[in-house]
């Protein structure tokens, strides 16, 4: 199977798939038989749903439900005769915009970013838009202000968070075409990720310091939605033109969860998080458009009070979580693929996830000295530069007949982005997807 590899990305996302594809691809293509479904269980920004449009039955998941939205946008088939045009959908939302500023005309004036500042007018003025959370009084107008009221002057200006929760309004009026609505909800999280002031996630907004961090700001502060909204609709209405023929299934589910749901002889791809950081952090204002619920929020970053906290993410629960994802997996007789990258800052070290992943496919099969041996030899794979490997960590042979499952690693060095958050951009990392196969004697 080759992957679609030439796809638009929907946002920013910390973790993408997208630079190791074809190491993916190598993992699939690593079973000689076809699988009836492929389970993405950690689908993130659904870069493998993109990758396998037309090519299989995928079922996407992940926790946060901005995940299902770009899937289904990928995945979905279009009727784009029956759609107005983009430009269409813009000056609705610019209507709705202009109405919005005229009603609230003191802060159209006020909050301006069209001239020159000194960094203690810039630092006054996103002071004063961040107080708008205090205002209750929003609804005067009309029931679509979350936006406005929770992140001005954070991620977005003012006038860019009217801008954000007027495209909200115009979507909504396509709830009865689902497959457009998803779409223009990833146009609209793909024009916040590139107009936001943050470093490519919503952990932190930046409030300057210096003149030169301010006038960077200044860049995002004065560009404009639309620009983007536009421009990634025409890039997935030129892609998603062909139809797509497979089944798919989306959910918003636990990994536990879908994979309860999940057939059996599937093949499974996680990536879970590695992170001791949540996802649920890095990214709660995509969740919050999503489901545009008028959340809690707290902290200098406005994060939802009701994050969801992954056990993959706490160190003391993460080897918990790996049994318990692998054994559900081999409960179902269906095979794996797990990416795995280095990282010191990872809540699980790659011998306790090799050690862990062998004895929960094949418990009982190794004594502590070929455990050791196991380690060690790992490690020499992951260490070595050479992409052109494979290494049968435990294989089929006279020393292991009664295994239920071979254990194989693949692996790719490659560049990892950091995201903007040191000033090195990215990080050699070496990326190991692990490959559970299903004997089937």
């Amino acid at each position: 199977m080759m992957l679609q590899k030439d796809f638009p990305s929907v946002t920013k996302y910390m973790g993408s798939k997208t630079e190791v594809l074809d190491l993916i691809e190598r993992g699939i293509n690593y079973f000689d038989n076809d699988h009836e479904w492929i389970c993405d269980l950690f689908s993130g920004s659904a870069t493998l749903s993109a990758a396998l449009r037309n090519k299989a039955n995928v079922i996407s998941n992940d926790i946060q439900e901005y995940s299902e939205v770009f899937a289904n946008t990928y995945l979905d088939n279009y009727f784009w005769d029956n759609y107005p045009d983009v430009k269409e959908i813009t000056n609705e939302a610019l209507e709705r915009y202009h109405k919005f500023l005229n009603y609230y005309s003191d802060y159209d004036e006020s909050f301006s970013y069209d001239h020159d500042f000194t960094l203690e007018e810039f630092n006054s003025l996103e002071e004063k838009e961040r107080d708008l959370i205090k205002k209750n009084d929003w609804n005067e107008f009309d029931n679509y202000y979350l936006f406005t009221k929770d992140y001005s002057g954070t991620y977005w200006s003012f006038k860019q968070c009217v801008m954000i929760d007027s495209y909200r309004y115009v979507i909504d009026k396509y709830k009865d075409y689902p497959e457009l609505f998803n779409l223009l909800l990833s146009c609209l999280m793909y024009a916040m990720a590139y107009n936001s002031q943050s470093t490519g996630h919503y952990a932190q907004y930046r409030i300057p310091e210096t003149d030169s961090s301010k006038e960077d700001i200044l860049i995002y502060r004065r560009k404009h939605l639309s620009n983007l909204f536009e421009r990634k609709y025409e890039d997935l209405k030129e892609y998603l033109q062909g139809e797509n023929h497979y089944k798919f299934i989306t959910m918003a589910e636990t990994d536990d969860d879908c994979l309860s749901k999940m057939p059996e002889r599937s093949l499974v791809y996680a990536d879970p998080p590695y992170s001791p950081v949540h996802y649920s952090r890095f990214y709660h204002v995509l969740e919050t458009l999503v489901k545009y619920d008028y959340p809690e929020v707290r902290y200098k970053g406005r994060y939802r009070t009701d994050r969801y906290q992954s056990d993959f993410c706490i160190r003391t629960h993460v080897i918990t979580a790996f049994n318990e994802m692998f054994k559900r997996i081999k409960e179902k007789n269906s095979d794996m693929i797990l990416s795995y990258t280095t990282s010191d800052a990872n809540t699980i070290k790659f011998d306790e996830l090799i050690t862990t992943c062998c004895d929960a496919f094949n418990p009982d099969m190794l004594n502590d000295g070929e455990k050791n041996d196991l380690i060690e030899k790992c490690y020499q794979f992951i260490d070595y530069k050479n992409e052109n490997q494979i290494l049968d960590v435990l294989s089929a042979d006279e020393s292991h007949k009664d295994l239920q499952y071979s254990i194989s690693l693949i692996k790719k060095p490659y560049n990892h982005s950091r995201m903007g958050r040191t000033k090195k951009k990215t990080v050699p990392v070496v990326e190991t997807v692990i490959v559970a196969k299903y004997l089937n004697k």
